[in-house]
């Protein structure tokens, strides 16, 4: 499901379309400028009676060829931004298919509570149905009290609303997750079953988070764009050097055909480009101080999904056993007593509702822990899809 939203999921394929922009934008820096042509034809006038108007002898056609010379480092420069923003944009498009994929993962997993949950509120709430029935034959024959019949029918209309949003979100999740991989029928929901908790590598989680800051997509994308920084910089400072355009062409004047050449640049009399070479060091200082604060908050954000992750592993594990374990336990003792006859409503009141809350509990831990496992495997550089 995961590598099916990686490679087909509409959001990851327009991120892969930028990426692709990206590159073709860097592809064509990589090209020297065009030439321009320039064809005209002069000295057109009215001729008269005494001197009438002779195309071939009045007429002066001129053809140039000019070609910009980027001999400064305007061309060089151009050519290392474009590579650099190409980069930077490659490693966007993989934080956004990690986004996607994430994405994926949380609500695959919410379908997966959903369909227990629904299985573990449908079972009580078919029991508390069955013992309602129970408790009505009780009163009509004097053994129970009215008040014990109306605790449980209000404790059966709570499992049936508990029921029924748990229901909604089993729906919308399955629906979300067909949307994000571009399918319209809703996915079905017993096609899916809860992962394992993949592992994490050993290690002090602040050190690993260091380690792994710098092939962060985030990081590496504002490296790049540091990079780009330097490079428009060089480029503002190889503007202040006028660039050379060199033509050459052909001229047609009074009959005689002769060459031309030459060469144009612009006088650098008014503008040197000092205001654009300072544009261009501000950038680089703010694209440095952007750098480092992705470092420190990627570094401290990767230490605390891999705490996060072995954390809330541990504590879903437990309450499979512990909590979990615990409050089937005491259900199944007040179902025991109560159809026994020896317990009183409130106990098996008490326990249904204390086992939905753990039911709930131990399958929103569950989804948890692996949903941090998979942001930290993420951050981590650790290979995710099966």
């Amino acid at each position: 499901m995961l590598r099916a939203a990686a490679a087909s999921a509409p959001l990851a394929a327009a991120a892969a379309a930028r990426r692709d922009a990206s590159d073709a934008s860097a592809t064509k820096a990589r090209r020297l400028p065009n030439p321009e042509a320039t064809v005209r034809v002069e000295n057109w006038r009215r001729g008269t009676d005494a001197h009438p108007f002779d195309a071939q002898a009045d007429l002066d056609v001129v053809a140039e060829l000019s070609q910009p010379l980027p001999v400064f480092g305007t061309w060089s420069s151009r050519r290392d931004e474009a590579a650099a923003l190409s980069r930077a944009a490659r490693a966007t498009s993989r934080g956004e298919v990690e986004m996607v994929v994430l994405e994926a993962a949380r609500l695959y997993l919410g379908a997966v509570r959903g369909q227990d949950l629904v299985a573990a509120l449908t079972e009580s709430r078919d029991v508390l149905g069955t013992m309602i029935a129970t408790v009505e034959k009780r009163v009509a024959e004097g053994w129970s009290a009215e008040g014990d019949l109306l605790k449980l029918r209000a404790e059966h209309a709570r499992s049936e609303a508990l029921l029924a949003r748990a229901t909604l979100e089993l729906g919308d999740a399955a629906a979300r997750l067909a949307a994000l991989l571009g399918e319209e029928a809703p996915v079905d929901p017993a096609r899916l079953a809860m992962p394992p908790v993949p592992p994490l590598p050993d290690g002090e989680a602040e050190a690993l988070g260091r380690e792994a800051a710098a092939t962060r997509p985030a990081v590496v994308e504002a490296r790049e764009r540091l990079e780009a920084a330097r490079a428009t910089l060089r480029l503002e400072k190889a503007l202040r050097a006028p660039e050379p355009s060199l033509t050459a062409g052909y001229k047609r004047t009074g009959g005689l055909d002769t060459a031309l050449a030459g060469i144009s640049f612009p006088l650098p009399l008014f503008d040197t480009n000092a205001s654009g070479v300072a544009r261009g060091e501000a950038q680089v200082r703010a694209a440095e101080a952007v750098l480092r604060s992705v470092e420190l908050e990627t570094a401290a954000g990767t230490a605390g999904l891999v705490r996060a992750a072995r954390t809330l592993s541990t504590r879903a594990e437990a309450a499979t056993s512990g909590l979990l374990g615990s409050a089937l336990g005491a259900r199944g003792a007040a179902r025991a007593s109560f159809r026994e006859g020896v317990s009183e409503v409130l106990p098996l009141v008490d326990a249904e509702r204390v086992t939905a809350e753990a039911v709930r509990e131990t399958l929103d831990l569950a989804v948890d822990a692996r949903l941090a496992t998979l942001a930290a495997r993420f951050a981590l550089g650790q290979e995710v899809l099966p």
